[in-house]
């Protein structure tokens, strides 16, 4: 599809939150195969680097606050009809456009009498315009509704909770408010490094699965890092219900000793019921294959809510410092390590996992590792930063929000045209 996105930006600027928000529009909608331009003043500042930016919206000139139509000048009257005359040659080919606060603010008043001209209302009768309103309207300011501009007009917010206040606000029914959040996406928000992104691609549980953990372990001492461990927790946590995603970032350390091999534990989380997609090893992966870089690694953990640390022998314990620093995962230490206390000041959850100090193994395997899931969700459900950490990588990921929001959109405007109608329906 051909989407444009209208804008008044004068300055495409990281710091300023509405050039993000259509930063990570732009980046999704490609991403879906979407043709994208975005239209922003000819006089905009900082676009030689931002792809598919258009300087085509003239400059308001003597901007004003207005109350309400009947006060707009002549200025801005003779303005709305020159930007009329643009938008309707320039959206031709256009399928949907988004706007953003174009029908809202005082200070746009001009854009949205360009869009109510009835030379572009006819112009535009097969394309699907979705208004973005950014704040909470509570003034009932005259141009509010969607119904002066056409039935193919509807108003998108950003929360449901909302959504009949502004319903009534633009004094339309409630299927002319649609609900789209915004894009809070780690990949672009924290500038992941392509070979990241590229991998979250391939093992979309990474960004997806509601218990996730990366744990960096030499390929020659996965087995006193507990592998076995990790993999027999992860496997009760799926037969609990929940979608799970274990990395394990196996560098060759030192190359002297001999790498384990993985198959073995390839072979456990079979029997755990854990598919390839849930057991993941970097040195699988082509780039990786001896040893993450230090920020893709970085990177990675950034995603984890969920950091058990099962080894059995550790000065000191680097990652689980390099964990804490990156993420808000819940920590889970081996209690048959004396040190471990000291190096977590304390933090976290102890539970036996036998160590070079004291020995220790399950009675009854399957009943321990029962309990210690029992303790470990237990724990997560009452800690508010792990369970928000979670949520929002879950929910605002650019493809959840492309796939439960815009997709059944693009889908629906497929429909209408196909059918020859204007009106988005609820």
């Amino acid at each position: 599809m051909n989407i444009v996105i209208l804008t008044d930006f004068e300055r495409f600027s990281s710091g300023y939150s509405l050039c993000g928000i259509v930063q990570d529009q732009i980046d999704m909608l490609q991403k879906y195969g979407h043709s994208v331009r975005v239209l922003v003043s000819t006089e905009c500042e900082d676009i030689a680097e931002v792809p598919h930016v258009i300087p085509l919206i003239p400059p308001l000139p003597s901007p004003q606050d207005y109350p309400s139509t009947d006060t707009i000048s002549p200025e801005h009257s003779d303005y709305a009809v020159r930007l009329s005359n643009i938008l309707r040659t320039t959206l031709n080919d256009a399928d949907v456009v988004f706007t953003h606060d174009w029908i809202h603010t005082g200070w746009h008043l001009p854009y949205a009498e360009a869009l109510r001209s009835s030379s572009f209302r006819e112009a535009t009768r097969h394309i699907a315009f979705l208004h973005w309103v950014h704040s909470i309207p509570t003034e009932g300011l005259d141009w509010w509704t969607p119904r002066r501009y056409g039935k193919n007009h509807v108003i998108v917010y950003e929360n449901e909770t909302d959504r009949a206040l502004v319903s009534d606000q633009f004094n339309c029914d409630m299927s002319r408010v649609r609900v789209i959040p915004p894009i809070r996406d780690l990949r672009t928000y924290c500038e992941f490094h392509e070979d990241t992104s590229a991998f979250i691609e391939d093992y979309p549980g990474l960004m997806q699965a509601d218990i996730v953990q990366v744990y960096p372990a030499s390929r020659d001492r996965l087995k006193a890092k507990g592998l076995h461990h990790l993999i027999a927790l992860f496997g009760e946590l799926k037969r609990r219900g929940r979608s799970v995603c274990l990395v394990i970032a196996d560098q060759l350390a030192t190359g002297r000793r001999k790498p384990e091999n993985i198959q073995r534990y390839r072979a456990q989380a079979e029997q755990q019921g854990l598919r390839v997609n849930e057991l993941v090893f970097t040195s699988e992966v082509m780039q990786w294959d001896r040893s993450v870089p230090r920020r893709n690694l970085r990177e990675l953990q950034m995603l984890g809510n969920l950091f058990v640390n099962p080894t059995n022998a550790e000065s000191f314990g680097l990652t689980l410092a390099e964990m804490a620093l990156m993420s808000a995962a819940l920590p889970v230490h081996n209690s048959s390590l004396p040190m471990s206390r000291e190096v977590s000041g304390g933090h976290g959850l102890f539970l036996p996992f036998g160590s070079y100090c004291q020995e220790w193994k399950p009675k009854q395997p399957k009943a321990f590792y029962e309990q210690a899931v029992n303790l470990i969700l237990a724990r997560m459900r009452e800690n508010d930063g792990v369970r928000l950490k979670t949520f929002v990588r879950q929910s605002y990921n650019a493809d959840r929000i492309y796939r439960d929001y815009y997709e059944p959109i693009m889908n629906e405007v497929r429909i209408l045209r196909a059918g020859n109608t204007q009106e988005l329906r609820a």
